[in-house]
């Protein structure tokens, strides 16, 4: 409690910011989005909703305490889990999946396929004309990630090169395949779900000028999202002295010219 830290701190307490190899060999800090700072908030405003609950049905308060580095902590709950009982963690490797994997596409993207059920599977094999496939290796009802399969990685990183991101998205949309396009941020205004979705908007900054900003993942009554631009230093400062200190236009006036505020 005694430690001055801030920022990526938490994450790095929480075993959550691993070093980044760096060619000198120094560690050096990732490249990531962090956990604690930005999650921390929300876990707030759940407690606060728990809260009012039981207020209202209780009648009682509560004292609520939520820590940046318990909330970055409790996203490696599986690892810590299975530390604690020395056990092997449940959480797989990725890398060696095969139905359930990223591919690269004839325009140099990616493409995630997920067909680790038997259902989504037959319908990607009939969707690319290859019945073959499936009736070489059906996998299992569900969850079959035919790991280590490097023959069948093989066959679908070609065939995955036959067709560009968005011919597989809508492959995947018109024969019930789930997967996905893999973006980059910059690449997420372009998508039409993400401009279906009303999550960027438009402003005139009074100093930054028209600014494209993201808006809130939040969809409240159908209300569009449209903030206002912060404000400028002093820009309330009369509104908020004549309301808390009943001061007059006249009285900030001097104030300002004085050079107090």
């Amino acid at each position: 409690a005694a430690l001055a830290t801030h920022g990526v701190a938490y994450d790095a307490f929480a075993g959550l910011a691993p070093p980044a190899a760096h060619p000198d060999g120094s560690p050096r800090i990732p490249s990531y989005t962090p956990v604690g700072m930005l999650t921390a908030p929300l876990y707030a405003a759940l407690a606060v909703c728990a809260a009012l609950v039981q207020a209202r049905a209780t009648g009682a308060g509560a004292l609520l305490e939520v820590a940046e580095l318990d909330v970055a902590a409790s996203w490696q709950a599986e690892y810590l889990d299975a530390a604690l009982n020395r056990v092997a963690s449940n959480i797989p490797d990725m890398t060696s999946a095969v139905r359930y994997q990223y591919y690269g596409t004839r325009d140099d993207r990616v493409v995630l396929l997920q067909a680790s059920e038997r259902k989504f599977w037959r319908n990607f094999c009939t969707a690319v004309g290859r019945p073959d496939l499936f009736a070489a290796k059906p996998g299992e009802a569900a969850g079959d990630h035919a790991r280590g399969d490097e023959g069948l990685r093989h066959e679908l990183a070609a065939i995955f090169r036959t067709r560009t991101r968005a011919e597989w998205v809508a492959l995947f949309i018109a024969h019930d395949v789930p997967g996905g396009p893999v973006y980059t941020a910059d690449e997420l205004p372009g998508d039409p779900h993400f401009r279906a979705r009303a999550l960027l908007f438009e402003q005139d900054h009074p100093i930054a000028g028209h600014l494209r900003l993201f808006g809130t993942p939040l969809k409240v009554g159908g209300e569009p999202f449209a903030a206002a631009p912060a404000p400028a230093p002093g820009e309330h400062t009369a509104e908020v002295l004549g309301a808390l200190l009943g001061l007059s236009p006249a009285d900030v006036g001097r104030l300002r010219a004085d050079g107090v505020v």
